[in-house]
């Protein structure tokens, strides 16, 4: 927490222009929340600047002057004195003056920085601005819940590889076994090849659509077929696919 310091002020030390300007900005308001800037003239004439972090309610600010015994700036509110504010993007003019560490000004402190504690010699410097603008709360954003599925509901890659890879093989399985052994047993006899024509188209369609390497597996079926069925030759066997 910022609060005021003799090493932050205007006049004889002088304070570096880019840190007052820099708690001017949206930059400096994110980094410090509540920062404002004090400024107002001693009693010797000088001007002096003060950074601080103050609670703010309507109209009102409250300060806490840290290690008040070792600061001199909140000694000129000892009595109302004038005093400048920078806060939401402009100056305001209003009157400050210290205030003990219990009260309302106390309240608003503890209800702006809660982990902040006041001792009974805490000192807090109340600044009147009749023209401050009231605070706009922030919303804060609620967390919307999004469902996750159980691990159990969602089936692992590794078993489905399996379950394709068995499925796969078993079908290409069906797909040349058939053939082969409908072949052997039905060499030499018209009908029955017929018969088992029609068996083994109703098969392979009931098996499902032929995948790419089909070409590869039809040349194999086609040639095992020739040398199952001698009696067929080039001119009667179709030019692609199987012989059935």
């Amino acid at each position: 927490m910022i609060m005021g310091s003799d090493s932050m002020r205007t006049g004889r030390t002088g304070v570096p222009a880019w840190r007052l300007r820099l708690l001017t900005t949206r930059v400096g308001q994110a980094v410090v929340p509540g920062a404002v800037l004090l400024r107002y003239t001693s009693r010797a004439g000088a001007t002096v600047t003060v950074p601080v972090q103050a609670a703010r309610a309507a109209g009102r600010l409250v300060v806490l002057a840290g290690h008040a015994d070792t600061k001199r700036w909140w000694r000129h509110f000892r009595e109302p004195a004038a005093v400048q504010v920078w806060c939401d993007g402009g100056w305001h003019r209003g009157t400050g003056h210290v205030a003990g560490a219990a009260g309302e000004a106390a309240d608003l402190l503890r209800a702006r920085f809660p982990r902040v504690r006041l001792s009974a010699a805490a000192v807090l410097v109340e600044v009147t601005v009749d023209d401050l603008p009231v605070p706009v709360p922030v919303p804060v954003p609620v967390p919307v819940p999004v469902p996750v599925p159980a691990p159990a509901d969602v089936p692992r890659d590794g078993r489905l590889f399996r379950r394709w890879f068995a499925a796969v093989t078993m079908g290409e399985f069906l797909g040349f076994s058939v053939p082969a052994v409908a072949g052997a047993l039905t060499a030499g006899a018209p009908a029955a090849e017929r018969v088992t024509k029609t068996t083994i188209e109703r098969v392979d369609g009931a098996l499902g659509p032929r995948p790419p390497w089909t070409t590869v597996r039809n040349r194999t079926a086609e040639d095992i077929c020739r040398a199952l069925c001698p009696r067929r030759t080039a001119s009667t066997a179709p030019a692609t696919g199987p012989c059935y």
